[in-house]
């Protein structure tokens, strides 16, 4: 009886929740969930074309330093991945650049960096150091390197001895 009456409040709070029927709940979750679909595939384009525009806007940016260039940005509530996509945009727009980002999100910092073909700088150095001032820790390839770490308030401290390290 008590499992009864829980199904039965589950049921009617879903119908609330749908403002449908509890028959009419099996199709309308359904569209639900195709909306969701559509709503998610449309996020991506837009957020495709979002950083598609941005990095033709960061790359007049960057400061030139002799035979390549260095874009340094801190951004707020850009997760990770997004900042991994939007520097690898910047480098398919700046040829012979370094990116360097940071982001602050959830309490946390979380660093990127990649650079074009042919410049000699090891990523995976620069996050190091830049790691340790973050109080994090980080890893990757010559020429891309992720990290991050807890001590978001040295954050830009960190980009700066990543800068300074390429120097």
């Amino acid at each position: 009886l008590r499992d009864y009456q829980q199904k039965t409040a589950v049921l009617r709070r879903l119908s609330d929740l749908c403002s449908s029927g509890e028959t009419d709940l099996p199709p309308n979750i359904g569209k639900l969930q195709e909306e969701v679909k559509t709503l998610r595939r449309e996020s991506t384009i837009l957020t495709k074309q979002l950083f598609e525009y941005e990095a033709q806007v960061l790359r007049h940016e960057r400061e030139p330093r002799g035979e390549f260039a260095i874009l340094k940005k801190i951004f707020a509530n850009r997760t990770p991945n997004d900042l991994k996509l939007l520097a690898n945009k910047v480098l398919e727009h700046s040829p012979n650049t370094i990116v360097l980002f940071g982001g602050k999100t959830e309490g946390k910092a979380s660093l990127i960096f990649v650079r074009s073909e042919g410049v000699p700088v090891d990523m995976q150095h620069l996050m190091q150091t830049a790691c340790a001032v973050i109080h994090g820790k980080g890893g990757g390839q010559p020429h891309q390197a992720q990290g991050g770490g807890a001590n978001v308030a040295n954050l830009e401290e960190a980009l700066q001895r990543a800068q300074e390290a390429i120097s």
